[in-house]
């Protein structure tokens, strides 16, 4: 948005006059920064690389999570 960040935002004339247009150029470069530098820092993946991922870890991993959270609720309504 084009608010100031949180430790700025404090002072009283952060937000008017150019300041929100500053915010907003600035963020928007940090997005595109910030975007640019993950996207060519981490390894391409092929479609069947993120398939099996999918399947042979985030399904079970999913799966086992729900099963912990169900035990801890069910111990914990329990008493």
């Amino acid at each position: 948005g084009w608010h100031a960040p949180w430790p700025i935002s404090l002072w009283d004339g952060a937000n008017s006059g150019w300041f929100p247009l500053i915010w907003f150029v600035a963020k928007v470069w940090g997005f595109l920064f910030f975007f640019i530098w993950l996207r060519t820092t981490l390894p391409r993946l092929r479609y069947d690389q993120f398939m099996a991922l999918g399947w042979k870890i985030l399904i079970p991993v999913s799966l086992a999570w729900v099963m912990v959270v169900a035990t801890v609720r069910a111990l914990h309504n329990e008493g």
